[in-house]
This record gives C-alpha cells, sequence and structure tokens, in this order.
C-alpha cells in the first residue's frame, strides 16, 4: 500500500479537469482518492519551512490529493 501526497495549484477549469480525469482512472473497488481544497484564508495560515519558504504560490486555490 502506498500512501502518497500530491500538491497543486489550480484555477477552476484545472481543477475540474483534474477531478475529471481522475474519475476515469480510479478504480472504485481499488482505489482511493480525496481532495482536500485549501482556501485562500487558510492557505494564509501555512506554515512553510526550508525550500518552501521561497516558494510564491500563484493561482486560486490549492489542492491536496491523497
Amino acid at each position: 500500500m502506498q500512501y502518497s501526497v500530491f500538491e497543486m495549484v489550480l484555477d477552476h477549469r484545472l481543477f475540474d479537469n483534474l477531478v475529471a480525469d481522475l474519475t476515469t482512472l480510479v478504480e472504485p473497488s481499488q482505489d482511493r482518492v480525496i481532495i482536500y481544497p485549501i482556501c485562500a484564508a487558510c492557505q494564509k495560515k501555512a506554515v512553510f519551512l526550508g525550500l518552501a519558504e521561497l516558494e510564491t504560490r500563484p493561482g486560486d486555490e490549492i489542492v491536496f490529493i491523497v
């Protein structure tokens, strides 16, 4: 079993495309995908350490795919 987390910065169109693509790829009886949107207010509370402190974060929403 593998647990991976992917962070993406997406506008609404790209988010919708991602969900549509994942829907065709996910095997409902075997796969588990959860998408956690992070709102702009929550993103401002995030703590960034190391190289993450230097990153700029464009886009409308940050999404974590688990």
